[in-house]
């Protein structure tokens, strides 16, 4: 595994380079024997079945999550439904990832629609009269959407599975300008 890494590495930085200088002659010393960061694993998005749609059986999250699989995925990221109604559909899916040993991090895509400018679960959606609409957090809201992720958190513990990694925004982060409560410019995933 360290082989494969150390070559995509090696692989990866020679395109970089080359695509860089265009033609100059560069020379790269590796080293390795010195350790700059550690690669804890590799994995990928479960499509759960909160989608309802072309969702993961179990044997298809074996097949490529677990020591033994075909993908050798350690990592899970779950979805957090931006209703809390639905967090016992990524319950089972949690549990899963948590009896087969994996790391376990999860991403929300949106808050609940009434938190949104938009009122809509969507980010950017065309409304009946065909103007586009952006759906920023409400900065009333700030708290309310904070508390909820933790309490999605806490719902998991609850249920015998610790996140290891919490990520607020993964899935096509696009960052518009929203203002804080004092007004200035603040970045903000639209979401």
């Amino acid at each position: 595994m360290k082989k494969i890494v150390s070559l995509i590495s090696m692989y990866s930085m020679v395109l970089y380079f080359s695509g860089t200088l265009q033609g100059q002659l560069t020379t790269v010393k590796i080293d390795k024997n010195i350790t700059y960061q550690k690669i804890r694993g590799f994995g990928g998005f479960v499509c759960s079945p909160q989608f309802a749609y072309n969702h993961m059986s179990t044997a298809e999250i074996q097949n490529l999550w677990g020591t033994s699989s075909e993908g050798g995925y350690n990592i899970m990221r779950l979805y957090i439904p931006e209703n809390s109604s639905n967090w016992s559909s990524v319950l089972a899916t949690a549990q899963l990832a948590k009896s087969m040993g994996l790391t376990i991090f999860a991403t929300p895509w949106t808050m609940p629609a009434a938190w949104k400018t938009n009122n809509h679960v969507n980010a950017v959606y065309t409304d009946t009269n065909g103007v586009q609409q952006i759906g920023y957090l409400k900065t009333e809201n700030y708290q309310d959407y904070a508390l909820y992720l933790n309490s999605f958190v806490t719902y998991l513990q609850n249920n015998g599975v610790s996140l290891i990694i919490f990520l607020f925004k993964m899935n096509r982060m696009r960052w518009l300008s929203t203002r804080d409560v004092s007004g200035r410019r603040l970045r903000w995933p639209h979401l």
